[in-house]
Formats: C-alpha cells, structure tokens, sequence
C-alpha cells in the first residue's frame, strides 16, 4: 500500500521508486549554476522572517514563505534547469524562501510527492533547492547527507526520500522550487512521511 498525505504526526510507508529523472541516485548537484550575493540572502531571509509561515518540524524553527514570481532568483534558477533539459514535459511550480533558525532541528524523512502516483507517472516530477549559502544541507535516507555550496542547485526526484537538515550551529537560508508533471497531484501542505521501519537504507 502506498504513503499517504501527512498532516500532522499520522504516518504511513513511502517508496523510493525509480526511473529518476535526476541522476542515478534520484539526485544531481549543479554546482555554481546560479550566481548568488549577500544581497540575496538578506532579501530572501527578510521576506520569509517577515511572515513566520512554520514548516513541519520537531521544532518551529524551520520557516517557509512564497517568493514574488518577479525575485530575480526565480528567473536565475528557471533558465538554469532549462539548460538541462529537464523542464521538457514539466511545469516549474510556485518557489519558497526557506530559512532555518540556529538550532533548527532536523524533520522526519519524508517524500515531497505521492509515491503511488510518481510510480505510475512517465516523467517524474522534480524537487529544486538552490544554496544561497555555504553549509546548506539535505539528510538522505541511510543517514547520508548532501552539502552544498552558495550558488549550487540541487534536483531531485519527486519520490526521493529525504529530510531538512538540522542546523545546529548556524541560520541558513535557501531557495526551493517544485517543478511539475502533468499526471502527479502536486503537494499542497502535504507531506508523505516514512514510517520508523522504513527508515534504514
């Protein structure tokens, strides 16, 4: 049985599937794809302080807010993942200013789409995270976690199980963006969390 749509703390079993449109693990790092500035994390980091949008987290120190479609950072990141080739067929989703307090925690592991529908799917749907700055983190299932420097763009697999990183020492903010395919619902307020056996590789 697939995972279903997570609102507050019930949990089922999502899948890692395959057929990955991101690289052979789910996942590839372009690195320096955009050109970032302090100027950019400042910005990005006030607008999303501004509003105090909460995402699930053991803490509340994970904050999220929608970025104006006119943010330069959209447009740099759009005409980076056209240059990949991967926008044929998909559809580039809303994007959100995400900003993490010192001491964020880390979230549970999750996946950001259904996996039943992503299985089903021809074109995988994508998850696009842009560093604004050095030490910008993603925890894998397995305990593995990817890093990233400032201007690195990070696609993965719309069934990649995965986690917010924990940032104990230090604030981080970031871009993310979903990118669409016709045949998969996207994510409106709706995570799909793994379930605690599931969670070992």
């Amino acid at each position: 049985m697939g995972p279903m749509p997570i609102r507050k703390r019930h949990r089922r079993r999502a899948e890692q599937t395959g057929r990955t449109a991101a690289g052979v693990d789910g996942w590839r790092i372009l690195p320096r794809a955009v050109t970032t500035t302090r100027e950019d994390v400042d910005r990005v980091a006030a607008h999303v302080l501004e509003r105090q949008n909460v995402v699930f987290n053991p803490d509340d120190r994970r904050l999220q807010r929608e970025m104006p479609a006119s943010d330069p950072l959209v447009a740099k990141v759009v005409r980076a993942l056209e240059k990949t080739g991967l926008l044929r067929g998909r559809v580039v989703g809303a994007a959100v200013g995400m900003h993490s307090l010192v001491g964020c925690a880390a979230q549970p592991l999750h996946t950001d789409y259904d996996g039943d529908q992503v299985r089903r799917a021809a074109l995988k749907p994508l998850g696009v995270l842009l560093a604004l700055q050095d030490g910008t983190k993603l925890a894998l299932q397995g305990g593995h976690e990817l890093r990233l420097r400032a201007g690195d763009l990070l696609i993965f697999d719309g069934d990649l199980v995965h986690a917010g990183a924990a940032y104990p020492d230090a604030a981080n903010t970031r871009l993310h963006l979903y990118v669409h395919v016709p045949c998969v619902r996207p994510p409106r307020n709706v995570t799909y969390l793994i379930a605690d056996h599931a969670i070992a590789a």
